[in-house]
């Protein structure tokens, strides 16, 4: 919903797994008609662990564990298999349940526990503790990680374990052991402990997480790790990857296992004479010569093939400018770099493709979807936790504020315009007495599922701001008036305009011009922390330290940065962000283009952020600069290094030209309106 992923497909990951994983037990465990004994439960509970480590699946240590798309199911299934305990025990109960086991989450302080039953029904609510005989418990995460640990291959078994894992591994764990682990805890004892989850509370155990795991990222962003300390933890971090892309490497080529076999079969591997056939089968058809056979392995590779030429075309935009090869040609050079892969699931490909930072947009989506639940979910909430998502509607979400009253407050959104009109006290006054009227509200009609008074009042108030607020104008920053005189050269003139594209003089990163402050605006305790009035002067003539300009830019990374002019190198056009086009390269073209590569491809990035469409319309790449928006022409109205208006002329006389051209060079050259965000 808010950061992707659908039910149906986590439903459909969940079915593959459980069906590899039913063809590794039955090599495990003879065949078996009559009911689950209690030890036969514990012994399957313990193999699908196995399973899961010998798949990638264990617990996140280290940094990993707050990556924020370890809460996002979809994203364990691919580049986040080492993940969170909650999402770790959700996809091995996933996988229980489908294998005729009962299993559920377990809701235990400080842990996540899979709760599981060789009976066939769950404990009723009147049952105890002492009254549950076919159940046991499994710390999934602590599982995983010992045997991932334990993990020893051997030249004829690339999954083997050392000899002392049967000993090593954690145990199920039994009644005795969570009454012990509550006691020690001081936690009082409650049956809910020890219970099949709600599926309500383990959603708000969840939302709990997701915004610990956003707050930890802001107060410590990655990015800000850029010294020896996280050198040294994003080489340990190559180190590990590719050590287990290599264990990888060597279980996919052998295929010792049914279950590897299955998976990868399932996924388009085949045998070589095989493989060269469908090759050629489906090149033909490509062609026009034939026609393609209803056959669903063949199908299946063509639908793997569709799905990673169309997720090349974001990941690889420089390829869009090479020459354009035909289908057929791009079909046998994909099936010939696959058939040399053979990791035809891309579990390799995955370890190197996991996220390591997050754009400001999605971290704030995640919170927001986090809030929302836990809002939703909650039979009461406090005036903090309405603080929270009120925040979030102000600042990036000012769309929802309908959905919000509506849901929440139960108001009527016409009622809504009818009060943002008048002022803000007596908005409150009709809110609170409509609300007391005979125990409800009398004028909305729906109550709205907020029921705390004062949590409604801080919302409403909070929501009515954000309509007050969209209905002003846009605050307007003027230039000193030194700098709109020709030749002028001022202390505090400011140097770059909203739109200009730079690189930091110190980090190297590449950025764009949001806005600006004539000196720096930052709070006084910034300043000191920042070591603000220790910056030199951007020019010999003008002020350094906190009295030079600053300026809001957007990084290609995803954050904000509030950057000192002496940290500005502006870069001048052209960027090509799609590859130089042929007709605008010269002769040092060759020295220069994987420079142009990398810079074409920041930019890109920078595009694709959610907000930048706030302050631009599109992207200049012969010029190297972003163009400004109706509400950033009025927020910075003498913002213009070059007559604008002679801009938009020249463009009018380049379009009129670009119609008596043919077409692919128009397509070159035109701005990025498109396709830049």
């Amino acid at each position: 919903m808010f950061r992707g992923g659908e039910s149906t497909y986590v439903s459909s990951q969940l079915d593959l797994l459980a069906a590899a994983c039913d063809l590794y037990l039955q090599t495990r465990f003879p065949p078996s008609d009559g009911p689950v004994s209690l030890e036969r439960a514990k012994e399957k509970a313990m193999a699908i662990c196995d399973f899961l480590s010998d798949h990638g699946f264990r617990g996140a240590a280290d940094d990993l564990f707050s990556d924020l798309d370890n809460h996002f199911l979809h994203h364990c299934f691919t580049t986040n298999r080492e993940t969170l305990p909650l999402s770790l025990t959700l996809i091995f109960c996933g996988l229980a349940n489908r294998l005729g086991l009962v299993a559920s989450l377990c809701n235990f302080p400080m842990r996540i526990l899979a709760f599981v039953s060789a009976d066939s029904r769950l404990p009723s609510s009147t049952e105890t503790l002492e009254n549950v005989t076919q159940t046991f418990w499994l710390d999934v995460t602590a599982y995983t990680l010992a045997a991932s640990d334990a993990h020893s291959p051997t030249p004829s078994d690339p999954f083997a374990r050392r000899d002392s894992w049967v000993r090593e591994r954690p145990p199920v764990l039994e009644r005795e052991d969570l009454v012990e682990w509550v006691g020690r805890m001081g936690v009082p004892p409650n049956d809910d402990f020890w219970r099949p989850a709600k599926p309500g509370d383990m959603v708000q155990r969840a939302a709990r997480n997701v915004l610990g795991s956003v707050q930890r990222a802001q107060i410590a962003p990655r990015q800000a790790q850029m010294g020896q300390l996280g050198q040294a933890r994003s080489a340990i971090r190559q180190m590990e990857v590719s050590r287990r892309a290599a264990r990888v490497e060597v279980q996919w080529r052998e295929l010792v296992r049914v279950d590897y076999a299955f998976l990868s079969a399932l996924h388009g591997r085949t045998t070589p004479i095989e493989h060269e056939t469908i090759k050629q089968r489906v090149a033909r058809a490509l062609e026009g010569h034939t026609e393609v056979v209803e056959d669903e392995t063949v199908w299946g590779i063509v639908k793997t093939w569709r799905r990673e030429s169309m997720r090349a075309l974001t990941d690889a935009p420089e390829s869009w400018t090479r020459p354009a090869s035909s289908p057929a040609t791009h079909f046998r050079e994909w099936m010939a770099q696959r058939g040399e892969d053979n990791d035809w699931t891309l579990t390799r490909a995955n370890l190197h493709r996991r996220a390591d930072h997050w754009s400001e947009h999605e971290q704030q989506a995640a919170k927001y979807a986090a809030v929302n639940a836990f809002l939703r979910l909650s039979t009461h909430v406090n005036a903090r936790e309405v603080d929270w998502i009120a925040g979030f509607l102000q600042s990036y979400f000012m769309l929802d504020v309908e959905f919000v009253e509506r849901d929440f407050l139960g108001i009527d959104p016409e009622d809504s315009d009818e009060e943002a009109e008048g002022s803000d006290s007596s908005g409150e006054a009709s809110f609170s007495a409509n609300e007391v009227r005979n125990g409800r509200e009398a004028r909305r009609g729906v109550a709205g599922m907020v029921t705390n008074s004062s949590a409604r009042v801080v919302l409403s108030r909070m929501l009515r701001a954000v309509r007050m607020k969209d209905a002003e104008e846009p605050r307007v920053n003027r230039r000193p008036s030194s700098t709109r005189k020709k030749g002028a050269r001022a202390e505090n003139t400011v140097g770059y305009r909203v739109g200009t594209v730079f690189r930091h003089r110190t980090y190297r990163y590449v950025g764009s011009v949001l806005g600006w402050d004539p000196y720096c605006a930052a709070p006084e305790d910034w300043i000191v922390n920042m070591g603000v009035d220790r910056l030199p002067a951007p020019a010999s003539a003008r002020r350094g330290g906190r009295h030079q300009p600053f300026y809001h830019s957007q990084v290609a990374d995803g954050t904000r940065r509030y950057v000192a002019e002496v940290n500005v190198e502006s870069i001048s056009g052209p960027i090509w962000i799609y590859g130089t086009p042929p007709e605008e390269r010269g002769e040092m073209e060759d020295e220069v283009v994987e420079e142009g590569r990398v810079l074409g491809g920041a930019v890109h990035r920078m595009l694709e952020l959610r907000g930048l469409g706030e302050y631009f319309r599109c992207f200049d790449q012969k010029r190297g600069r972003l163009r400004r928006c109706r509400d950033a022409r009025m927020m910075f109205p003498d913002d213009v290094s070059d007559d604008e208006e002679e801009e938009e002329e020249e463009q009018e006389e380049e379009q009129e030209a670009r119609m008596q051209t043919d077409e692919e060079e128009y397509a070159v050259e035109r701005l990025s309106e498109d396709g830049s965000w």
